[in-house]
């Protein structure tokens, strides 16, 4: 078994200490993803939620697999190369399955945020839980209601609901419009970062892979 020479070893290097960063980028986003859709409760729905989770999960990989990396740079025998190699594959398919995930959920969020804002104002427990959240997305995103102030004129639930996000409107033009379009839009939004962000993260894997492809290639060229 072979040992690699030295002119691939700062290259190595360097791409482990980027994969390293991009690591603690990846949980950083999908941990801020992950509670920027706390803030929408129960309308952020569970399954909106795995791809955030599969990135921080990914980017934990990329961390330990950055660390591991940067030893092996001063220990890298082709054998423990070879093992790497195989781990980063499996965190490069993850990635890229992070990414496909968050897109796919993405047409999802319209239909599912209308169907649980609309479970809410028909049941009135429901409605009593969720009227603070519910009060700050309206003041948040200056919205109202399921259908917006036409529920608002007629509905006296509704206009104690909307009665903070429309004070400063003086005409109905001007009244806020549906809250789940809103809330929806910020949800596709959050998924398509994560997506956007890991199909770049997992390119950069790719990239990396080739190095270290090299690396082995170095490997068996020393051991001859």
């Amino acid at each position: 078994m072979g040992e690699v020479t030295g002119k691939l070893r700062g290259a190595f290097f360097i791409f482990n200490l980027l994969f390293l960063g991009a690591g603690a980028g990846m949980v950083g986003v999908g941990a801020y993803v992950v509670q920027s859709m706390a803030t929408y409760g129960p309308y952020a729905a569970p399954q909106f939620r795995t791809a955030p989770s599969l990135m921080i999960i990914a980017g934990s990989l990329h961390i330990i697999m950055g660390i591991m990396g940067l030893v092996l740079t001063f220990f890298n025998h082709k054998l423990l190369l070879l093992t790497y190699s195989v781990a980063v594959i499996v965190i490069m398919l993850l990635t890229y399955a992070t990414a496909i995930v968050g897109f796919l959920d993405r047409p999802k969020v319209r239909a599912t945020v209308n169907t649980l804002v609309n479970d809410t104002f028909t049941n009135n427990a429901t409605f009593n839980a969720q009227t603070p959240l519910l009060q700050q997305l309206q003041k948040q995103f200056n919205c109202c209601d399921i259908t917006g102030y036409q529920k608002f004129l007629s509905s006296t639930a509704a206009t104690a609901m909307c009665a903070g996000a429309v004070a400063n409107n003086e005409r109905f033009i001007q009244l806020p419009v549906a809250c789940p379009y809103y809330i929806s839009t910020a949800i596709t939004e959050l998924l398509y970062k994560v997506g956007a962000i890991s199909m770049g993260f997992g390119t950069f894997e790719l990239t990396s892979l080739l190095v270290f492809m090299q690396n082995l290639e170095g490997a068996e060229g020393g051991s001859s």
